[in-house]
């Protein structure tokens, strides 16, 4: 569940650290070089700390002030879900720079070899094995999941089939933001950030009057929340609006026999997700082409 600002107060940063930091490990490492970097003299430790130092001020002073963000979000309406804040911290660039001028201001080999030695204890001691939390290890160059490329090849063999250049899918959670950053071509009915909204705020359909807004989190409810089940026309009329003519839905979803009776077709899967096209979609298109599509 997504830690929320509403549910855990001034706690917040300290939950969202414990769970999306690895216990902090880094965020005290990142802090220790940082304390680090301040009393290194050499030129290039001075221009990084120029750069820095205001960067980080600035961070701490924001996004890290849980008393000005618990009022920011509450009077803006933002999401209580903000951890990836915690990305902006340049971790990845200060932490190994002071590792690599501590061992490099070694005199011996002997001595830079062993302060290589501890630094690396304490790196790999702080963090943890991707595998360790259940992350998939990728065989393939894009370092996404592979049922991502598998989703995406089934649906656009099928648009092309199809002579479909604007290809809407509806993508599952997981697989929402990779598709922009592997195939942008595709035109994701729900994106990202209004997945995420719903998905975080608990939102219903009864919360606005806007067709199109209330289409999208019909959507949301049925295939990600998997909160109710609707009369199949309200189901029909969201994907018409939303213009969804494909839907990607998880293998160990309970809506599978909802989405056949709801016109929607099986052109592929993987191990874990199940892709549908949805026929009345492309009986419009055809029609549309002043064509009747026949099946043998």
């Amino acid at each position: 569940m997504p830690i929320q600002i509403s549910d855990a107060g001034l706690d917040f940063i300290r939950q969202c650290l414990k769970t999306y930091q690895g216990e902090t490990c880094f965020l005290l490492l990142f802090a220790g070089a940082m304390l680090l970097l301040f009393w290194l003299k050499d030129p290039g430790s001075r221009a990084l700390k120029l750069l820095l130092w205001p960067y980080f001020t600035i961070l701490v002073c924001t996004v890290y002030n849980i008393l000005i963000m618990k009022v920011l979000i509450q009077k803006l309406n933002f999401s209580g879900e903000y951890y990836r804040f915690f990305w902006l911290l340049p971790l990845g660039v200060v932490i190994p720079y002071v590792c690599v001028r501590l061992t490099a201001s070694r005199k011996t080999w002997v001595k830079k070899l062993l302060v290589f030695l501890v630094l690396a204890v304490v790196i790999i001691a702080a963090g943890a094995p991707a595998w360790s939390r259940g992350l998939p290890l990728t065989s393939n160059p894009y370092r996404i999941p592979d049922d991502m490329i598998i989703v995406c090849d089934v649906i656009k063999k099928d648009a092309e089939r199809e002579r479909l250049s604007d290809v809407g899918v509806f993508f599952d959670f997981d697989l929402n933001l990779l598709v922009t950053q592997y195939d942008p071509s595709f035109r994701v009915v729900i994106p990202y950030e209004g997945m995420m909204t719903t998905v975080n705020t608990g939102r219903t359909v009864t919360d606005t009057d806007n067709v199109w807004l209330n289409s999208r989190i019909r959507l949301v409810e049925l295939l990600i929340m998997d909160r109710y089940w609707i009369p199949h026309e309200d189901f029909m009329s969201a994907l018409n609006v939303t213009e969804t003519a494909y839907v990607v839905y998880e293998t160990s979803g309970p809506y599978h026999d909802y989405l056949l009776a709801a016109g929607l077709a099986e052109i592929g899967r993987t191990d874990d997700y199940v892709i549908y096209k949805y026929g009345w979609y492309f009986d419009r298109l055809h029609k549309s082409r002043g064509y009747v599509k026949f099946e043998f």
